[in-house]
């Protein structure tokens, strides 16, 4: 009983440690006036996530530019979204 409670309790401490040692960067040009663009597209990554989580990253990152008023075109955006899984 008592291993079977301490290898949960260590399983649990190894997860924490997974999910808060996750780093995001983010870069752009801090001069750009953003106002000006209303159109986007997203360029393939690199380094996609895996499984389901490369859509799961796009579907968040489209939700988060159409609330701020971007609109997600095919051809000819104003701006480029790519991302990079670095795991």
């Amino acid at each position: 009983m008592k291993a079977s409670i301490s290898t949960i309790l260590v399983v649990a401490m190894l997860m924490a440690t997974a999910a808060l040692a996750q780093k995001v960067n983010i870069d752009w040009d801090r001069g750009t006036d953003f106002s000006e663009f209303h159109t986007y597209a997203w360029q393939p990554s690199t380094h996609p996530a895996t499984g389901l989580w490369d859509q799961r990253i796009i579907d968040a990152v489209n939700t988060q530019l159409q609330a701020k008023g971007y609109k997600l075109v095919e051809s000819n955006p104003d701006l480029w979204v790519v991302y990079r899984n670095s795991i």
